[in-house]
């Protein structure tokens, strides 16, 4: 009996699972399957794993009593190591895609050598199914008032995940106007910072405020690229 680890293509792993083409790539997604995308575009799923995979259907009806015990510990120890080496795969391939892809829009000549937010978003959404996790993309906005209280200050916060966001939607979040209110919404860095040393604290009603907001695309932990900066006229108000 043949036991090379080999790469098995989908249509010959759901034939050995009795399965459909949907199963496999949910188990692989679960972690269930070790697979990868090749240059075609197209995934592979690693041997060993399907008939791991097998193994662990079968044991639960075809094994002795203590077989149920045995099947879990063969699930809790392989299929983190499955996960991880999606995981791992998914980095390799994921990150350098996008950056590749978003590459013609960085112009180092300008001003803001950076892609628009609606350009990643557009680029990310017309490469979806290139992804091995798409899922794994996610959006912080990024709120500079630097230039407001002449100091460095930034925000960020995780707004959610990429592929949720459409043009409309990532022009919305990036334009919208907020009446910032101090000790509500306001940084207590920036109001008070703002308020003593440019307008005077007992003098403070109201106030305009020239912000800078940009998003900043993750992918797990690790930053992947930003957007060039939009800037945006807000209310400071008591």
């Amino acid at each position: 009996m043949n036991t090379e680890n080999t790469l098995l293509s989908v249509g010959e792993a759901k034939k050995q699972l009795g399965v459909s083409s949907q199963s496999i790539r949910r188990f692989i997604f679960e972690g269930q399957l070790i697979g990868e995308k090749t240059d075609t575009g197209r995934w592979a799923v690693e041997s060993d794993s399907v008939r791991q995979l097998l193994a662990r259907r079968k044991s639960p009806h075809n094994a002795k009593p203590n077989a149920t015990q045995q099947a879990t510990t063969v699930v809790s120890n392989s299929a983190p190591n499955a996960t991880n080496r999606q995981v791992n795969t998914a980095l390799r391939t994921d990150i350098p895609k996008l950056k590749a892809l978003l590459k013609p829009y960085y112009d180092e000549n300008s001003d803001h050598p950076w892609a628009t937010a609606q350009q990643i978003v557009k680029t990310f959404h017309q490469n979806t199914f290139d992804f091995a996790r798409p899922e794994k993309f996610k959006i912080n906005l990024v709120i500079d008032w630097s230039n407001y209280i002449h100091s460095i200050y930034m925000e960020e916060q995780t707004v959610g995940q990429l592929y949720n966001f459409d043009q409309i939607s990532i022009d919305i979040l990036l334009n919208e106007t907020t009446i910032y209110k101090y000790e509500v919404n306001l940084p207590e860095h920036v109001y008070f910072k703002h308020a003593i040393h440019q307008i005077g604290y007992s003098e403070f009603d109201s106030d305009k405020a020239i912000i800078w907001n940009h998003i900043a695309v993750y992918y797990d932990e690790i930053m992947v690229c930003r957007s060039a900066p939009i800037q945006l006229e807000v209310i400071v108000t008591r």
